[in-house]
């Protein structure tokens, strides 16, 4: 990747209060991922052109006008799902939307299983 690196980092997400490191017990507050940077510069107070800032980690960005870009999702399986029919099973499909384009695959579904194999690709201009 022509020596690209990742500037952000991955900070867990968590509901309510964190417990000591002490405990012993599954850590079940965690609800999610935050991917991003967080970055502090001082800046000198008798700074008055922007050229005269320091250089950030953000120098080199690319552009930030919009392009167009072919977007790809793949749908490989599904483990696990949670039972949805009486019998202890379900039959799952996809619903895969991007702004207001939008697939449904409720025609489609999988019958009788909590494991599906779905195999499926779609793909968003956008």
């Amino acid at each position: 990747f022509k020596g690209f690196n990742d500037f952000i980092a991955t900070f867990p997400l968590r509901r309510g209060k964190t417990k000591s490191p002490k405990d012993d017990e599954e850590d079940d507050t965690n609800v999610g991922e935050f991917k991003g940077a967080f970055r502090i510069y001082p800046i000198p107070d008798e700074v008055t052109d922007v050229s005269e800032l320091p250089e950030t980690m953000f120098t080199n960005l690319p552009s930030t006008d919009p392009i167009e870009c072919t977007i790809r999702v793949y749908v490989v399986l599904a483990t696990e799902l949670q039972p949805q029919d009486p019998s202890g099973l379900a039959d799952p499909y996809l619903i895969v939307s991007l702004g207001k384009k939008k697939y449904d695959e409720q025609d489609n579904f999988k019958p009788n299983t909590l494991n599906p194999v779905f195999g499926k690709m779609f793909e968003f201009k956008a």
